[in-house]
């Protein structure tokens, strides 16, 4: 009862906040007078985008704030993130077995269809390597892809979305698929969906998707971790000078320094950083609680990073800490002699210790064939991660999370 009540008193004090702070700066514009059709904008909206920082999804036309919110199954806080004017949601097929959509879908059919912006993804029928599984037809694998989109659209009780994207796509050949891209035009000119998009963590399949041309919208990771290479930075810009509208996650960057959570990484200065870049249209941020979504809707106007933000990002070096995020290089697949898939595994790991979600993790690992994991048969392991991490005690570890049963998983 107790826990209710503070839910809805963090709730009260949240809104009431995001309120005055709304009339004192007029960085709020109503759901009502929203227009995402790239046409001309209500008259109190371009008064109010002189305060809120805006960027356009390529040439999707669609324009939204900065900050837009990841996956969540949080009624409360989801409806008071669309009072504050984030009003771009992105959510998947396999998010939280289907409770993810369901919950955006419950709350978003009371409003109007054009005052938000609603992106999902599928991941299909597909093996370790990210590609269709071999013992899948391509009948099949059509057949439930487009499954899972009917199962998405009633979840979400809507008769489209804005962005459709191929959940995960971290390998150029999957992109480059025809069947493949033909199912994602089917729904295009069905009007199942508005937009196309990939989600990667791969600067190599960035580059594959701007090749294809039929692809509006790329879901990418970067974060200030891209710093020293500019790598990741190089190919957004080249996706975005193409046309592509460019939506960043994994901005925190496994959100702690280290796996006792002593050391967080600042969630301000971080995604700051990545908004510095404009080619960067705006972020997917996790967000858990009142307190942090307070916390990323005062950068709606303003991403100037302080000197001690700047400190900050240098905190890794400081305390010689590797951090917990990979940068998906993919430099460990060929020393590995098993072809086990390292990056999946590091991204399972940053998903259980970084960001406390061990039922995302467990999924992630799914993903994997866990079959090829042989660590505990290796005496030691000669694999060089370009982030120092020790990759075979890592392994360990989070393959532990098989055995946990999913209702334990929170």
């Amino acid at each position: 009862m107790n826990s209710k009540k503070n839910l809805k008193d963090n709730r009260r004090n949240f809104l009431k906040k995001g309120m005055v702070g709304a009339a004192g700066l007029s960085v709020v514009p109503s759901l009502s007078t929203l227009n995402f059709k790239g046409g001309k904008q209500h008259k109190m909206q371009e008064k109010e985008e002189t305060k809120v920082i805006y960027r356009t999804l390529g040439r999707t036309g669609i324009k939204v704030p900065v900050i837009s919110m990841g996956t969540s199954s949080n009624e409360y806080l989801i409806k008071a993130a669309l009072k504050t004017g984030i009003v771009h949601y992105d959510t998947a097929n396999g998010y939280g077995n289907g409770l993810h959509e369901t919950t955006f879908g419950r709350i978003l059919k009371d409003y109007p269809r054009e005052s938000f912006v609603i992106a999902t993804k599928i991941y299909g029928m597909r093996d370790d390597n990210g590609m269709p599984r071999a013992n899948v037809t391509s009948a099949e694998f059509i057949d439930d892809f487009r499954q899972s989109m009917e199962t998405s659209l009633k979840r979400l009780q809507m008769d489209y979305v804005d962005i459709f994207y191929l959940h995960a796509a971290d390998n150029s050949d999957v992109v480059k698929l025809n069947m493949v891209k033909d199912i994602m035009q089917e729904f295009k000119s069905e009007g199942k969906t508005k937009f196309l998009g990939i989600s990667t963590h791969s600067t190599e399949v960035i580059y594959t998707i701007v090749e294809e041309g039929i692809y509006d919208v790329i879901l990418t990771g970067y974060n200030f971790r891209d710093l020293e290479t500019g790598t990741v930075k190089k190919a957004i810009n080249h996706a975005a000078k193409a046309g592509c509208g460019i939506v960043g996650m994994k901005g925190l960057a496994g959100v702690y320094w280290d796996e006792e959570r002593k050391q967080p990484i600042n969630p301000k200065a971080a995604t700051k950083w990545m908004l510095q870049n404009e080619d960067i249209h705006t972020v997917i941020l996790s967000m858990n609680t009142f307190e942090q979504l307070e916390m990323y809707w005062s950068l709606m106007n303003d991403l100037t990073l302080t000197p001690e933000e700047k400190s900050d990002l240098r905190l890794g070096g400081e305390i010689s800490s590797t951090g917990m995020y990979c940068t998906q290089c993919r430099q460990c697949l060929p020393q590995c002699p098993h072809g086990v898939n390292i990056p999946r595994l590091m991204r399972s790991y940053m998903y259980a210790y970084g960001y406390r979600k061990p039922s995302k993790a467990k999924e992630t690992l799914r993903l994997v064939d866990t079959g090829k994991i042989k660590c505990n048969e290796c005496s030691s392991c000669d694999i060089e991660c370009s982030m120092g991490f020790n990759i075979r005690k890592k392994i360990i570890d989070i393959t532990r999370i098989r055995d946990i049963p999913d209702e334990f998983l929170v």
